[in-house]
């Protein structure tokens, strides 16, 4: 189930209610709020520090653990409740003086045998030596959540199995989190909560509700069921969502659609839907309708708005329930915004992906990356690797990105926390490829290799009016990173896992992970995309953009920096537009940096030709002796896509013929580097 940068997520699935709660299925991946980035292991056998055992193992008949006291205010349908205690078959409860522990083999709920007032992950079995129930509290004060976590507890089967229930500081809410099993684990649970011997909410498929988390001892693959507390009343409903575009063609009519969800006890059947855009209420009222408590109804309004060039519409969008009065009026309404477009702008895509050297699935990450970078269809895919916990790991990115599990992506920032595979990363691409957006991007870099100053600018040329704010960022990559601390640890190693194995381009072409060690030694690895330096912040840089912004106009944001030595071959740098209201990635663009200060050959010394060209072209060389030149080509995104080396330059004219074959029509840049020499020239190939 994927997560949204957008309100459309939170309700547009049926929703489930019973006493004084609702449940959302699973969410994933990840974990809830990703305030716990532990990984998951047997207590004592790896688990991180601040774990606190509650219940030892060995539990050969079901029993509870010691009364525990929970560290924060919390209340259970709708009372506080300070103290639990929790039973090696998998129920928490607050009715601390129940004496049986239910069964293991677990059944549908109400039940007598589950004590009131309980939570549960019902049908495991705390029966192992290496069965713990052990419990830690993440986050800070007012937001906090205790987790109490079933580490290496059994299935039906006797085979290994993690899950947690989760109380949360603040909301009330609870979690049931599903971590980590064998992989021939099979458990089938209860998922729920019992109020008393006639009310309980259960979760859709108890008692056989099956993992969804595989064996990754990380957040990666974890999914979580949530319980929210409510008060109901009788007619109470929320404008949840607009659907709307917020951008739309010139010349059409854009139709004014949305969510909303009936938040009270009593059925809807009729609805009034009013949108004004400032110049008049529209108003429809839609009857026949059968909406239930806590189920969504998606609308249409039959009355269209005409979109006109290059302008800006500011919308009021509400609903209300035909001929009642509705318990909290407040949030039956949502403002919008929508423009029309000038000029059709060239949307890219920015993938971040979330990795580590410590990540042993992560060389799966790296393979995606190169194999969407060098796809010819996908020319404008911008692929940017967000490490976390190494010598690579920009703080703030990291922060900001804030992944919920390794390797994680985030999709033009709109997309958040999505799993990653090769066909994950094509499918996303295409998806934010086709969606309007409402500037152009273009960035250029410049770096003295004498000084280490960089130099990047940032032009936003905008097809749209643009009222709220937008800020420019910008990221610099480097390619190629590589050293004897940068090993990266290998779960495909020994094809276990299934092959992976690099395209043959980037840095590894064609290299196998699968037949590779575990880890991979830093001294063969080599790390593409990675991000080296931020610039204005993982939310942009503040007052880059001024407002209002008239369509057609463009808006520029200079960034200077020293960041020392690099290979200017190496760099590129990435430019964003990003929505401040949103965080997201509205546009962006990729450009290679052009390396000054090191003593340049005059143009007349060093020919190009022929320019355009069509299956070779032919460097000529004159007055430079030397070992060896390195030859790069570079397309306009700064993508490596011809690489080699010229041995033996003589003082006299020596030449040196590149096979374009392999290039689509274009321009390149075309860049000579050896000692005191670099050279940047342009050519054009033409088929």
């Amino acid at each position: 189930m994927k997560k949204f940068l957008t309100l459309t997520m939170a309700l547009t699935f049926s929703l489930f209610f019973n006493a004084q709660y609702y449940y959302l299925p699973a969410t994933g991946p990840g974990n809830p709020s990703g305030l716990n980035s532990d990984n998951e292991y047997p207590n004592g056998g790896g688990l991180p520090a601040g774990w606190a055992t509650i219940l030892t193992g060995s539990n050969s008949s079901p029993t509870w653990s010691s009364t525990e006291t929970i560290p924060f205010s919390f209340n259970f349908n709708g009372n506080a409740v300070t103290q639990y205690k929790v039973s090696s078959s998998g129920v928490l409860t607050f009715s601390t003086s129940a004496v049986s522990a239910p069964a293991s083999s677990n059944a549908t709920i109400p039940n007598a045998t589950i004590p009131d007032n309980s939570i549960m992950v019902w049908g495991i079995s705390g029966s192992g030596a290496n069965d713990n129930i052990v419990t830690k509290t993440f986050g800070s004060a007012g937001s906090k959540q205790h987790w109490i976590f079933f580490a290496s507890y059994g299935d039906d089967s006797g085979n290994w199995t993690y899950w947690s229930i989760v109380l949360e500081e603040g909301s009330d809410k609870i979690y049931v989190v599903d971590q980590r099993h064998s992989p021939s684990a099979n458990p089938t649970v209860t998922i729920g909560i019992q109020i008393d011997a006639s009310n309980a909410i259960m979760v859709s498929g108890s008692p056989n509700i099956s993992n969804l988390a595989g064996a990754d001892e990380t957040a990666a693959d974890n999914y979580y069921y949530e319980f929210i507390p409510v008060q109901i009343s009788a007619d109470n409903i929320e404008m949840t969502a607009i659907s709307t575009p917020t951008i739309a063609g010139t010349g059409t009519n854009a139709t004014i659609s949305g969510t909303i969800t009936n938040m009270g006890s009593n059925t809807v059947t009729s609805l009034d839907i009013t949108w004004d855009d400032g110049s008049g209420i529209n108003s429809e009222t839609i009857s026949g309708l059968s909406i239930a408590s806590y189920g969504t109804y998606s609308f249409n309004h039959s009355t269209t708005l005409s979109i006109a060039n290059a302008s800006t519409y500011s919308l009021n969008i509400c609903a209300e329930i035909t001929g009642v009065t509705d318990a909290d009026p407040s949030d039956n309404c949502l403002t919008h915004d929508i423009s029309g477009l000038a000029f059709v702008p060239t949307r890219h895509v920015v993938i971040e992906e979330g990795t580590g050297t410590w990540c042993g699935w992560c060389p799966r990450g790296a393979v995606a990356m190169e194999s969407v970078t060098s796809d010819a269809s996908r020319e404008n895919f911008i692929g940017i690797a967000v490490h976390n916990g190494d010598a690579m790991t920009i703080t703030a990115y990291d922060n900001g990105a804030n992944f919920s599990g390794y390797p994680g992506m985030n999709v033009n920032r709109k997309y958040l926390g999505e799993s990653v595979s090769t066909a994950d990363m094509q499918s996303f691409y295409d998806q934010a490829s086709a969606e309007p957006t409402n500037a152009n991007v273009d960035v250029s870099g410049t770096y003295d290799q004498n000084t280490g100053d960089l130099t990047v600018e940032v032009t936003a040329t905008f097809a749209a009016e643009i009222n709220t704010q937008h800020r420019l960022a910008a990221v610099l990559l480097e390619n190629g990173v590589n050293g004897a601390s940068y090993s990266q640890s290998n779960y495909y190693s020994g094809g276990g896992s299934g092959n992976m194995t690099m395209p043959n381009s980037g840095s590894m072409p064609g290299f196998n992970f699968s037949t590779a060690a575990n880890p991979v030694p830093g001294s063969i690895m080599f790390y593409d995309h990675v991000a080296r330096e931020l610039y204005g912040g993982y939310s942009g840089q503040g007052n880059s953009i001024s407002l209002p912004a008239a369509a057609n106009s463009s808006q520029s944001y200079t960034f200077n920096s020293n960041v020392g030595n690099y290979d200017p071959n190496n760099l590129q740098v990435v430019g964003f537009l990003i929505n401040t209201a949103t965080g997201e990635i509205m546009n962006a663009n990729k450009s290679y940096v052009f390396g000054v200060g090191l003593e340049e050959k005059s143009y007349n010394d060093i020919k190009l030709y022929p320019n355009p060209a069509n299956e070779q072209a032919t460097i000529a060389i004159n007055g430079y002796k030397g070992d060896k030149i390195n030859i790069t080509v570079t397309n306009l995104l700064g993508e490596v896509v011809l690489n080699d080396v010229f041995y033996n330059i003589n003082s006299s004219v020596s030449a040196y013929n590149i096979d374009l074959n392999s290039l689509r029509n274009g321009i390149y840049s075309v860049n000579l580097r050896g000692e005191n020499l670099f050279v940047a020239k342009k050519l054009q190939v033409v088929k």
